[in-house]
């Protein structure tokens, strides 16, 4: 069995400070996890030691509806959660 998690579905995403970080649209991804200034890589993955190689980035949206772009190590990320519409399993 496989705990594949379907990143267009997930809603929510649970950090180390206990906050459940509500996850706007489908803007949920997974990429390489690297910092870049102006164009040039400043530190690129897998280039340090304790910098792990891939992340998450996702949008939320405040009360007014203005967003907000989240970045964080993938192993940052304790938990993910889908919405499910009421009556579905």
């Amino acid at each position: 069995m496989s705990l594949a998690i379907d990143t267009a579905k997930v809603h929510e995403v649970l950090l180390p400070d206990g906050t459940w970080h509500e996850v706007a649209g489908q803007s949920f991804e997974i990429d390489a996890y690297e910092y870049h200034r102006g164009g040039s890589n400043k530190l690129d993955r897998g280039q340090e030691k304790h910098v792990p190689e891939f992340g998450a980035k996702w949008v939320e949206r405040d009360t007014r509806g203005n967003g907000r772009a989240m970045f964080c190590p993938l192993t940052a990320i304790q938990a993910v959660a889908y919405a499910v519409a009421k009556g579905q399993k």
